[in-house]
């Protein structure tokens, strides 16, 4: 769920997001009572096949807007930038 606050407490402008995520997912027996079911933690090997490809397609289009180039050709390491 996320909530997009635009002010802060003194009204001035400050466009954030507020997000709250649930560690598993809601589901409903046969008898119609909700139960919610805890997830185990992402380990190193999930959390890399997920965020690989989204900074890539994020470098792709930095690099586009921006008219930089990336550098993907450190190992280990995502985009790296270079601009002329």
């Amino acid at each position: 769920m996320t909530l997009i606050q635009r002010f802060g407490s003194a009204l001035n402008l400050n466009v954030h997001f507020n997000m709250l995520f649930l560690d598993g997912v809601y589901t409903e027996t046969k008898y119609g009572k909700i139960r919610f079911h805890r997830t185990n933690a992402p380990n190193q090997q999930g959390l890399v096949a997920l965020v690989h490809p989204i900074s890539h397609r994020e470098a792709g289009f930095l690099g586009s807007a921006t008219g930089g180039e990336a550098d993907n050709s450190a190992p280990g390491a995502g985009a790296v930038y270079t601009w002329q």
